[in-house]
């Protein structure tokens, strides 16, 4: 999966200026704008194109404790 590749998605949520932001090297880039974290439409596209693609890791099972 290319995460550079937005042609799925209906309208693009971030603008030019926030991508550039964002593909900083480490020591340089910036976290995504604020209204990322609490939009609905962006939550969708992320779940559709990020999440939905396969599993993703969170931690190691180690670090929590057993149930």
């Amino acid at each position: 999966m290319n995460v550079h590749d937005r042609s799925g998605l209906v309208a693009d949520p971030l603008s030019p200026h926030d991508i550039e932001r964002l593909d900083r090297s480490t020591n340089l880039a910036e976290g995504l704008p604020g209204w990322a974290y609490y939009d609905p439409s962006f939550y969708e596209a992320e779940r559709k194109h990020v999440f939905a693609a396969g599993w993703v890791g969170v931690g190691f099972r180690q670090r929590y404790p057993q149930p």
